[in-house]
């Protein structure tokens, strides 16, 4: 795990820090965006240093836009250099026109299932981008991954999220 100056604490510390975001409440999300900027505001540069990165990958990839917005909001307040036109790839794995952007699809579906993720885990996979150009089997890995999924008889099924 990453720590900044052997400070273990602030590793600790930044793997939970933005997950007071992870609320499908708009209100909540919109109370941890200020209590968010006012610790960063209050903090000394090294430790702000390790939670800007984060900050700027919720500012570019997160699904919901008022995450987005305050995330940007607070780059700016901090006068953190931004682009909000950042062209770092999603992936170095992954071919950019394999992945869809999650803040461009129009597909409602798939716009839930990137939300979903991004609410169970901080972030939207690459796996999930990538099969969001194919709707029917990302709603399959989907259910078979993140729901109960279909019974034992649907072996074709599962083959597919495997």
């Amino acid at each position: 795990m990453y720590a900044s100056r052997g400070d273990e604490h602030v590793a600790a510390r930044k793997e939970w820090f933005f997950r007071r975001l992870l609320s499908s409440d708009v209100r909540q999300r919109a109370a941890s965006i200020q209590k968010i900027r006012v610790e960063l505001l209050e903090m000394e540069p090294h430790v702000l240093d390790v939670h800007v990165p984060s900050l700027r990958r919720l500012a570019r990839d997160a699904p919901l836009p008022d995450v987005r917005a305050g995330c940007l909001d607070i780059l700016d307040e901090l006068n953190t250099p931004h682009d909000a036109h950042d062209d770092t790839p999603v992936s170095y794995y992954m071919d950019a026109r394999e992945i869809v952007d999650v803040t461009a699809t129009h597909d409602p579906d798939v716009a839930a299932i990137f939300v979903k993720c991004f609410l169970q885990s901080g972030r939207v996979s690459h796996l999930t981008r990538m099969l969001a150009w194919h709707t029917p089997y990302l709603k399959v890995h989907h259910t078979c991954i993140r729901d109960r999924g279909p019974t034992l008889s649907y072996s074709p099924i599962l083959s597919l999220c495997v």
